[in-house]
């Protein structure tokens, strides 16, 4: 297994649905990246391609996570859910930041988890990220007059974006991601890809050398997993035990057109949060989360587990 860091350069607004369609946030998560390939699949070599790479992906051929952001050469990670340790006798303010905080330079990441970074250094890095701003389209198809709508879209700043860190069996499996990723890059990922939004560009790195020792945790320390993930039912009752995580409702609507002559919503899943941590590696799947179509909606959750005590 071998791991490799995936940019994003956005070269238009994106679109990263959470709710409201006048609202966005700005990353992606896991199981998007998953349907907009499992799509690029189907386009590339139909029932059967998907099928291969759903079953490389059941095996563990390829493994990724949630995006987060980058500027520059920085990577950030998601904060880590668990009880930080004041060691700079400021704890009001740290507290206060704290709370704010939701990305850790991956560079300071061994610092923030021993308690020795001043989190006052980069509390407020996501302002310099890009900028949310409202855009108003104009609804045509099916209707007798013209209707403005709203979105909320988001603009990366110039060399910021985001990053997924992928891990990979062999280098066919990487192959086959890049491979599909790169017409996913001129189509767009994220809402409304038809008004243009969500192209990209990548590039390649290698994952600094002390975070891809993380990945080699043993079964006594506690682990966060950077992508939002699942556990199979059989599972559950390990996972949650002196765990500390978040729970996030996952939902959209089916956006094959084969599945149903209407629209249809996909059923709500509720997954952990990328930044969760747990005792138990417990296992993740692909659930399929079709509601009465004309074949199978999968929703990706494994979980992408690195060290942190």
């Amino acid at each position: 297994m071998f791991y490799q860091v995936y940019k994003l350069h956005f070269s238009t607004a994106v679109h990263f649905g959470r709710g409201l369609l006048s609202d966005s946030q700005i990353t992606v998560k896991a199981d998007t990246i998953c349907s907009a390939l499992c799509i690029e699949a189907l386009q590339h070599g139909g029932e059967e391609s998907l099928s291969e790479f759903i079953e490389l992906l059941r095996r563990g051929g390829i493994r990724f996570s949630d995006t987060f952001p980058f500027i520059g050469d920085i990577l950030y990670l998601p904060k880590p859910m668990v009880p930080f340790e004041n060691r700079n006798n400021d704890t009001v303010v740290d507290t206060k930041l704290l709370k704010k905080t939701k990305y850790i330079p991956m560079d300071r990441f061994q610092d923030f988890i021993s308690g020795k970074a001043d989190i006052r250094t980069f509390s407020d890095a996501l302002h310099e990220f890009g900028k949310h701003h409202v855009r108003q389209l104009v609804a045509i198809r099916g209707r007798e007059e013209t209707e403005p709508y709203n979105i909320g879209v988001f603009h990366f700043n110039e060399d910021a974006g985001l990053y997924f860190i992928a891990k990979f069996e062999d280098e066919n499996a990487q192959m086959i991601l890049e491979n599909y990723l790169d017409t996913l890059s001129f189509r767009g990922i994220g809402g409304k890809i038809s008004s243009g939004l969500g192209k990209f560009s990548f590039t390649i790195e290698n994952l600094p050398e002390d975070i891809e020792r993380r990945f080699s945790y043993g079964k006594t320390t506690l682990k966060m997993t950077i992508s939002t993930s699942a556990s199979v039912s059989e599972q559950l009752e390990d996972a949650v035990e002196g765990a500390s995580y978040l729970l996030e409702k996952r939902t959209g609507f089916v956006q094959s057109e084969k599945f149903s002559t209407n629209q249809k919503r996909k059923e709500d899943f509720y997954a952990f949060q990328s930044g969760s941590c747990f005792k138990f590696a417990f296992q993740g799947d692909i659930f399929d989360v079709s509601s009465g179509g004309a074949h199978p909606v999968y929703r990706y959750a494994f979980p992408f587990f690195m060290e942190v005590l």
